[in-house]
């Protein structure tokens, strides 16, 4: 079932995994930066400090929106299962009741 739903939406799928990708990569890269923000820190560099802090706030917040889309997206997908799966369940239902009679 799962693999109809994704064949009948790959668009959906794909961006709501490029979407985690990026969300994921950016946080990580994000940790990485701050990191080296810290230790320019220690090193008395405070311009560099300055920059590496900018470049963190810049992948905070993209990671931010893209966990935001994530979710919203997700959501979409995982609602739009769900109305399949209803629909299929009735299908099934109507079907029977017709051959009953």
């Amino acid at each position: 079932m799962i693999k109809d739903f994704v064949s009948k939406k790959p668009a959906l799928f794909i961006f709501n995994i490029l979407l985690s990708v990026v969300s994921m990569g950016s946080s990580a890269i994000g940790s990485v930066i701050f990191a080296y923000s810290f230790n320019a820190l220690n090193q008395r560099n405070l311009a560099k400090f300055v920059q590496m802090n900018f470049l963190f706030f810049a992948f905070s917040i993209l990671s931010d929106v893209t966990t935001y889309l994530f979710c919203v997206y997700s959501k979409k997908m995982i609602q739009n299962y769900n109305h399949d799966l209803r629909y299929h369940y009735i299908q099934s239902l109507i079907k029977k009741l017709i051959f009953l009679k």
